[in-house]
């Protein structure tokens, strides 16, 4: 699927997506004692979003077509969940 053909949610969906991502991020902060992802976890997570049918790619940035989060960002935040299930 081309970008073109993806739409972002809502602004009242991504905000809701960003306090989940930062509620997430929290917990681990708390639970596990980190809140950034190993570089190879991270990196994975981009492979595994570059290939994504909901990817959004515009110059050198990654959206996320369901959260309308950042990849490069969200994807380094260690306890952040795929809203699609592909990790």
């Amino acid at each position: 699927m081309s970008s073109g053909d993806v739409k972002l949610p809502s602004l009242q969906t991504m905000a809701a997506n960003l306090i989940s991502t930062a509620y997430y991020a929290a917990s681990g902060a708390i639970s596990h004692g980190t809140i950034i992802s190993e570089k190879s976890k991270a990196n994975t997570r981009m492979e595994i979003c570059e290939a994504c049918e909901f990817a959004i790619k515009k110059d050198t940035t990654l959206v996320c077509g369901k959260c309308g989060c950042w990849m490069q960002a969200k994807v380094k935040v260690d306890a952040s969940k795929c809203p699609v299930g592909k990790w």
